[in-house]
């Protein structure tokens, strides 16, 4: 088993740093050490009921697997339990958290 816990992130907006160039935004924000995701990664076993991600985290955490295996990792055989979870569009970076923890869970 392996557990991941990450924090949470406070978006306190877009700059916008050269006005001609393509990529001339940047965020700011402000990472903080809770609330944040604890999720738990187990080989070949089923989550248990009261852990299981909800239909929205589950889609999510389907897309990065997904992408992993394009990549050629192969991900399959783990479940995840979420025992504490963030709010999704809760503006902490709650999809992005969950995202760069479910890649790491499954690598």
């Amino acid at each position: 088993m392996l557990e991941v816990t990450t924090g949470g992130r406070l978006h306190f907006g877009l700059l916008a740093l050269a006005e001609r160039e393509p990529f001339r935004f940047a965020g700011l924000g402000l990472m903080l050490a809770a609330p944040g995701w604890r999720l738990r990664f187990t080989r070949g076993l089923e989550a248990k009921e009261n852990l299981k991600p909800t239909a929205e985290i589950a889609e999510r955490i389907e897309r990065v697997r997904l992408r992993l295996v394009q990549c050629g990792l192969n991900a399959a055989g783990i479940s995840v339990e979420i025992p504490q979870a963030l709010s999704l569009h809760s503006g902490l970076g709650a999809g992005t958290q969950l995202a760069a923890a479910v890649a790491f869970g499954f690598a």
